[in-house]
């Protein structure tokens, strides 16, 4: 989601190991999406950060409770371009 959205992956590095080591860390979060794209409300950073938070109890328990936040987007969200 996040890829789809910025355009590029959350952490900037290509050896695989040290991104493992970056998606775990608690100290490197990426930025939001709409840090790299202008156009990606706040409201749509929020639940893509919170599908990448470290702690699983902080990240959505199931796709169900994600689609339920992503539907009450506003539907101006349909006319953006990426």
């Amino acid at each position: 989601m996040y890829e789809l959205l910025a355009g590029q992956l959350p952490y900037k590095t290509q050896d695989k190991e040290l991104y493992a080591k970056m998606i775990v860390s608690k100290k490197n979060r990426p930025q939001p999406p709409s840090y790299v794209n202008k156009q990606i409300p706040r409201n749509l950073d929020e639940i893509t950060m919170r599908a990448l938070e470290c702690e699983p109890a902080d990240r959505y328990q199931t796709m169900a409770e994600m689609i339920l936040d992503l539907q009450r987007l506003p539907p101006v969200l349909k006319q953006l371009s990426f």
